[in-house]
């Protein structure tokens, strides 16, 4: 019968390359595992701040285009000049251009879109802001300034709850109720803006009464179902999203996105074109 330990004593300088090797191999797999690990942590951490950046300039801007559509609507002569569209920025676009591609082509294809619309307003009024616009254009004016609000407003709340998704779970399970808040008074300022544009909603603002709830500001009836519609696709993304991996979460975001655009078209009197209905109808089974 074999000597299992004279023959490990006599195999030594064997047994201990075996050994040296497998510490290695184990030692250099856990090495690009704990890089990978790393690498993928920082990335999700730059995308999270690539997203909010956009949300940021993206909220910013549709505050300016309020104030440019008020500017407009408010003007009576013949021929207005307005300078309110000086405040639209574009800069953390422009520098963050190389990077919007890694929020995924669902998400690229909404910040390239919505700043199309923004780029689009900002370079009429540029061409006709010398010499004034005539009072006939004013309408479409208006209106291109109104889709471009949505659009944008829309796409920086998708921004945001990116950016929430990508700082992982935990942050996620945290912030939910937080979110779901900044959400509410996001969509009541555009409500203000609405009323002072005066577009008849009949919505009651927090000043008036704070103690009410959100959906029941609304007091028309069926403002007040699109609301509760909306909310809550809003609350079961948030519940869901931290389950989804990567492409799934954009397709998710992407569709509340267009529910929350073809909302707020509606309360400006307005219809969403078709290419928006479609891409809600076919979005809609993410949310």
């Amino acid at each position: 019968m074999i000597d299992v330990f004279a023959f490990i004593a006599d195999n030594k300088a064997l047994f201990s390359g075996i050994f040296i090797g497998c510490a290695t191999i184990i030692g250099v797999t856990l090495n690009i595992f704990y890089n990978r690990l790393i690498d993928s942590r920082l990335k999700k951490e730059k995308t999270a701040s690539t997203a909010s950046a956009l949300a940021a300039e993206l909220l910013y801007n549709s505050y300016s285009l309020r104030q440019l559509y008020l500017e407009i609507y408010t003007q009576k002569a013949k021929k207005p000049k307005v300078t309110e569209y000086k405040h639209i920025d574009l800069q953390v676009y422009q520098e963050l251009l190389t990077q919007i591609g890694e929020l995924g082509s669902s998400l690229t294809f909404m910040v390239v879109d919505s700043y199309g619309d923004i780029k689009k307003v900002k370079g009429r009024m540029e061409l006709l802001s010398e010499d004034g616009f005539m009072a006939k254009d004013k309408e479409t004016i208006l209106k291109d300034i109104k889709l471009a609000l949505v659009k944008t407003l829309s796409c920086s709340i998708a921004m945001y709850l990116y950016s929430d998704y990508m700082n992982g779970r935990q942050w996620l399970k945290q912030i939910t109720e937080q979110r779901v808040i900044r959400i509410e008074r996001t969509l009541e300022g555009f409500c203000k803006f609405a009323e002072k544009a005066q577009i008849e909603m009949n919505f009651i603002p927090s000043e008036e009464q704070n103690d009410l709830e959100f959906r029941k500001r609304f007091q028309n009836k069926d403002d007040r179902e699109k609301i509760k519609s909306l909310f809550l696709s809003v609350r079961s993304l948030l519940e869901s999203i931290p389950k989804y991996n990567a492409w799934r979460a954009q397709l998710s975001i992407r569709a509340l996105s267009y529910k929350i655009q073809n909302t707020l078209v509606v309360f400006l009197d307005m219809e969403p074109n078709e290419y928006d209905v479609l891409s809600d109808q076919e979005y809609s089974k993410f949310l």
